[in-house]
């Protein structure tokens, strides 16, 4: 699928910096189908005897691709419309010069919502010339499933003891946890403990001092302290913070400052 878009923002590589514009170059035809990668990886299995088979779990991570071809924009200045070695140098170094997936952020003018994001990797980037002068070249990215993010989301807490608070996880993933960062600066020693009164998951870390800074981040299980701790994973329950999707109600045994730090997820296909 070959998609066109007003700018481009992928590591440190930005389409409108280098007067770049992109194109379909279709021959007018319209491709009204978009593969968004929502066909569920559905799990099942036979108990015993029965010829029907039981629902175990389903995914929706099929790996999406998408091409953009990229070319000189007229406004540019120049008096050719090719591109010189080493600005091509320049280009492949910004879009592949980190190896895994990175942010990239796909913008339209014509779209009212567009903080978009994909978790993407260069997988193919080729040429286009007219005689011996390259005067495009396209750029094909592979995302790591059927899904973008939005904008990394930041909410601050100042938590009274035993007061709740709320926290609201507008993810268009409504079958799992969104799994944030949470930064929490304790006021007093002693036990902290967090209760997401949602579901009932409570977090708790023993042995805290006063002033304290904790960090959780639950998508990769690490947690930190601001203090030089030994063994800090034996004092926490390991019971990471987690957030349902819509409201979450929480409450805190003790008067602290707290960051939560995310991206929900966007079912969109490609703003093109």
């Amino acid at each position: 699928m070959v998609i066109t878009c007003d700018d481009l923002i992928f590591n440190d590589f930005r389409m409108t910096d280098y007067f770049l514009v992109s194109g379909n170059g279709s021959d007018g035809e319209i491709d009204d189908v978009e593969n968004m990668s929502l066909t569920p990886n559905i799990t099942s299995v036979f108990v015993g005897e029965n010829v029907h088979s039981t629902y175990t779990s389903q995914k929706y991570d099929e790996a999406n691709e998408f091409t953009v071809k990229f070319a000189r924009n007229d406004c540019s200045g120049r008096a050719n419309d090719y591109f010189t070695e080493n600005e091509l140098r320049q280009f492949n170094r910004l879009l592949t010069g980190k190896p895994g997936y990175s942010w990239l952020k796909l913008v339209n003018n014509q779209v009212m919502e567009t903080d978009f994001y994909y978790r993407a990797m260069v997988s193919r980037i080729e040429y286009e010339r007219l005689g011996t002068h390259v005067v495009g070249f396209d750029v094909t990215f592979l995302t790591d499933g059927g899904r973008a993010y939005s904008e990394e989301q930041t909410i601050y807490i100042s938590a009274k003891a035993n007061t709740p608070f709320y926290v609201f996880n507008n993810s268009d993933d409504l079958w799992d946890y969104l799994l944030p960062k949470v930064e929490i600066t304790l006021s007093t020693a002693g036990t902290l403990t967090l209760k997401n009164t949602t579901d009932d998951w409570e977090s708790q870390v023993q042995n805290c001092t006063a002033g304290e800074k904790l960090t959780f981040d639950s998508q990769k299980n690490l947690l930190t302290s601001s203090k030089l701790r030994r063994f800090i994973l034996n004092d926490f329950n390991l019971r990471w913070i987690r957030l349902k999707p819509g409201k979450n109600e929480y409450m805190c045994n003790q008067n602290a400052t707290l960051k939560f730090t995310f991206r929900a997820a966007r079912k969109v296909g490609y703003v093109s």
